[in-house]
């Protein structure tokens, strides 16, 4: 069962989410300003001197340090690149090459999680790729201080290609070496042959140590499937994933396509113009309210619902926008929608000129190679993208199937899951003395069979006591809706409604 929860304020609410995180006791993404420390060549002979290691023949660095923008990134825009030649171990003892963090000081006395990725861009097959942990311990008899190094086992490769590791490394080292402290993790390049002058460059990317298991979403098979983005880097936006519910196979990444649950994950607004500079032309910037409908067409081309933007012939700035979208930086995408015009009109999306006339259309936009290039006060949001359709104009419009996907382009489809929506019934969510706060839910299967669904509700006063609960079952057809309404108790005036739909 998938379980997706929705939480609406009225008047007022607050919603936590940086709870749930793991608590970072380091974390390095390299957005920032980063280096890595040659930590030693092996094979037989342990050498901890780079310079004596590139003089003797063991190794050759030819690159180190971040990565160029555009470069293979595990989040954000910069990772760290390692780029050197191997050489010169025996084959009784094979060969191993590491780079270390600066130094830690972590203690290892509960657990505490080393998570890291590693795109190994020139990998020989005779090689191989190991996150570790650096620790110190100290002989409680004697009182004398050894250090050592353990490799984390790989925990699967991700849909990118990136190797995933992650382990608890106190359960790893205390268990053969109590009391240990851990100062620090390394890269490690090993081979159970000996070393002949093999090359390799590899991308290091989003090491963290935390308290508690990180969301890596490793499957049983081992592969690791897409993850939230939750950097805490001061150049990256944090934000909770949206995407948690939407099935890997469905092509359509927008929500709420075909506006069966009204303009539930769209943000309509009219905006300022610069026509009247241009031209002296009047542009009037009415309310949103009053141009963006949601209407039910005869021959809607999906369900029942179109969006409406009705000019009434008056010209204006308007602008349709998405949720924001999860993307894979640097895939080509393709979006599709239905549109018509009640006149011949220019629509741009996405800054994309697509000219709109009469009847419905089916109109195609490529997005080649997309990537997130939306900053707001210095800050990236990697991994996300949003729709933007822009018209200025005064003809009216009707919006309809809008599909995001990768490419290439097919038949139109929804997310395959059942949706809710919910709002309340007044505008602004105000209620007048004597008048009862009330909302109006909102389901919609987007599968292609039929689906029951369960939405269990409860309801919150100010001091957040649960006041109302309660449960309703739902049977849809497949592309089928239905809508109810859930009442506040009587002279409750600031509430908060809490629901769970549960869904195959």
């Amino acid at each position: 069962m998938n379980r997706k929860t929705w939480i609406l304020p009225v008047l007022s609410g607050l919603l936590a989410m940086d709870a749930a995180w793991a608590t970072p006791l380091y974390e390095n993404d390299f957005e920032a300003l980063g280096k890595l420390n040659f930590r030693g060549s092996f094979g037989p002979r342990w050498i901890g001197d780079l310079k004596t290691a590139e003089r003797e023949g063991h190794v050759k660095v030819h690159r180190q340090g971040l990565c160029e923008q555009g470069e293979k990134s595990h989040s954000g825009v910069m990772s760290y690149v390692l780029d050197l030649t191997v050489d010169k171990s025996t084959g009784k003892w094979g060969g191993a090459c590491m780079f270390q963090s600066p130094a830690l000081r972590i203690p290892l006395d509960k657990p505490v999680y080393l998570t890291g990725y590693v795109y190994p861009e020139l990998l020989p097959p005779d090689l191989m790729l190991s996150l570790g942990v650096i620790f110190e311990t100290t002989d409680p008899k004697t009182g004398k201080k050894s250090g050592g190094s353990l490799r984390l086992t790989r925990r699967g490769i991700d849909p990118e290609g990136w190797m995933v590791f992650s382990e608890d490394v106190s359960k790893l080292v205390t268990g053969r070496f109590p009391g240990a402290v851990m100062t620090g993790w390394m890269i490690d390049i090993h081979s159970n042959r000996a070393f002949h002058g093999q090359r390799v460059k590899l991308y290091l990317d989003d090491i963290t140590v935390t308290d508690s298991p990180p969301s890596v979403n490793v499957t049983r098979d081992g592969v690791v499937r897409g993850h939230d983005i939750l950097s805490r880097n001061p150049y990256e936006v944090s934000y909770l994933s949206y995407y948690r519910e939407v099935p890997d196979a469905a092509p359509n990444r927008a929500f709420n396509s075909s506006f069966e649950l009204g303009l539930k994950d769209w943000f309509p607004m009219v905006q300022r113009s610069k026509e009247h500079e241009r031209t002296g032309r009047r542009i009037e910037l009415p309310d949103p309210a009053a141009i963006f409908r949601i209407v039910t067409p005869d021959d809607a081309p999906h369900g029942r619902r179109v969006l409406k933007v009705e000019r009434n012939g008056k010209r204006n700035n308007i602008t349709l926008r998405s949720l924001p979208l999860q993307i894979q930086d640097g895939k080509d995408y393709v979006l599709s929608f239905y549109a018509r015009a009640s006149k011949p009109t220019l629509l741009r999306v996405n800054s994309r000129p697509v000219n709109l006339a009469g009847g419905w259309q089916r109109c195609v936009v490529p997005l080649p190679r997309i990537a997130c290039y939306q900053t707001w006060n210095g800050k990236k949001f990697p991994g996300r993208f949003e729709l933007n359709f822009t018209n200025e104009d005064d003809a009216d419009l009707q919006f309809d199937a809008i599909q995001f996907q990768r490419a290439p382009l097919t038949e139109y489809r929804g997310h395959g899951i059942v949706q809710f929506a919910a709002k309340p019934r007044s505008r602004y969510g105000l209620y007048l003395p004597g008048s009862t706060p009330e909302f109006e839910v909102t389901l919609c299967n987007d599968a292609s069979e039929r689906r029951r669904s369960v939405l269990r509700w409860e309801m919150k006063n100010y001091r957040r006591d649960v006041i109302a609960r309660g449960m309703k079952t739902v049977e849809l057809d497949a592309g089928a809706g239905d809508s109810f309404r859930i009442s506040a108790p009587a002279e409750l005036r600031h509430c908060t409604l809490s629901a769970v739909l549960e869904a195959p």
